[in-house]
């Protein structure tokens, strides 16, 4: 994970032709202010406390932030309700060298979903996320990959290595039973 020290020095490197978006003036500076980032309303509200880089306009005052405060705080989010952020969801798809594209057909997850993930703008419920991490693991991706390649091939992995109901006793006589049986409908 990037340390606060590593963002301000890499904030300044990509930063410094910002123009104030007020008065269009390119002398602005930029600091690293402690804020409280709230989440919600009323009871329900999360404070969280985040670091972000406040711009201030030399010549008007205005003061105005950008992506990269946004960037945090969604961060901050993420690590509030312990899912994995944006940034660690691309690294692990590209852990697995696989596109978008692919990586969404492979895992069945929308690939305007993980769009939406990767890029910060929604962040992926619980079940998605502990779904993503599991695909972390090779020997889970790898049986994935086998069970989508049975799937797509017209194999089903499940008839073949499960026999039903093995403790019952006369399963034929009971299946010929079953089979007999019909629905009559009263009039």
């Amino acid at each position: 994970m990037e340390s606060q020290k590593e963002r301000s020095s890499s904030q300044a490197t990509r930063q410094r032709n910002i123009t104030c978006p007020q008065c269009e003036n390119n002398l602005v500076s930029t600091s690293i202010q402690k804020r409280e980032y709230v989440y919600g309303s009323d009871e329900s509200a999360v404070r969280l406390p985040v670091e972000i880089p406040v711009h201030s306009c030399n010549q008007c005052d205005f003061q105005f932030t950008d992506w990269e405060a946004e960037e945090i705080e969604h961060n901050a989010l993420c690590q509030h309700f312990g899912v994995l952020t944006p940034k660690e969801i691309i690294q692990l798809r590209r852990r697995h060298k696989m596109s978008r594209a692919a990586f969404s057909q492979l895992t069945g997850l929308g690939e305007a979903s993980l769009s939406r993930w990767e890029k910060g703008i929604n962040i992926q419920n619980l079940a998605h996320d502990r779904y993503l991490r599991l695909l972390d693991y090779p020997a889970i991706l790898n049986r994935l990959k086998r069970t989508v390649s049975m799937v797509e091939s017209g194999e089903d992995e499940l008839s073949v290595n499960i026999v039903p109901f093995p403790h019952l006793p006369n399963r034929t006589e009971l299946e010929m039973k079953q089979r007999q049986f019909m629905l009559r409908s009263s009039l």
